[in-house]
């Protein structure tokens, strides 16, 4: 049996209900959930009680409690928030690095600008991520044995054609002279 979820429960009305839930059935430490998500430990303690069964709990620390598009949605936000957390630990770190500069602490300030540099390392991969899973593929025939051999056996099949194998030959020169051009691909976001 499913409970009404309540107009006034801040949890209910929170956009993260589904990790909040999670997190409770997961019996998770309610500070740490307080603290993630912004509400008060009373607030989960009271969603827990009034709008969480047993069974609803069960099915939520099992990972069957949500269908496929609330993981979808629950990954695009997780997403957003690494990215967002990933930028707030970079400030944070700059405020490190400055501070220890100010106290003439160079060691400490140069450790931070490594992990600065990191920092920025992983926000370029997410925001890579984010741009629709967009790669160069640069296919490089000419030292690919199979192209070598279909190239050996096109100019033995044209030898009775002179003309025709000429004509071929300069064009696979032209071809292989040339510099490669990167072929774009775009996944649908299946994976990289």
């Amino acid at each position: 049996m499913r409970l009404l979820r309540g107009k006034g429960c801040k949890v209910c009305r929170h956009p993260e209900r589904p990790q909040i839930e999670v997190a409770l059935a997961e019996h998770r430490n309610s500070k740490g959930i307080s603290g993630r998500f912004g509400v008060t430990c009373d607030s989960l303690y009271r969603h827990r009680k009034r709008h969480l069964t047993r069974a609803m709990l069960a099915k939520l620390a099992s990972g069957s409690a949500y269908t496929v598009d609330n993981l979808h949605e629950l990954k695009a936000r997780e997403s957003e928030r690494l990215l967002a957390n990933a930028v707030e630990i970079r400030r944070r770190l700059y405020e490190n690095a400055e501070s220890a500069e100010r106290a003439g602490d160079h060691k400490a300030a140069t450790l931070s600008y490594g992990v600065i540099l990191k920092s920025l390392e992983l926000i370029g991969r997410l925001l890579d991520q984010f741009k629709g899973h967009e790669r160069s593929v640069v296919n490089q025939l000419i030292v690919s044995p199979d192209y070598i051999r279909l190239r050996a056996a096109l100019i033995g099949a044209l030898a009775p054609y002179p003309e025709a194998r000429a004509a071929v030959a300069r064009v696979l020169v032209d071809l292989e002279t040339t510099t490669p051009s990167p072929v774009k691909e775009i996944t649908n976001g299946a994976g990289t």
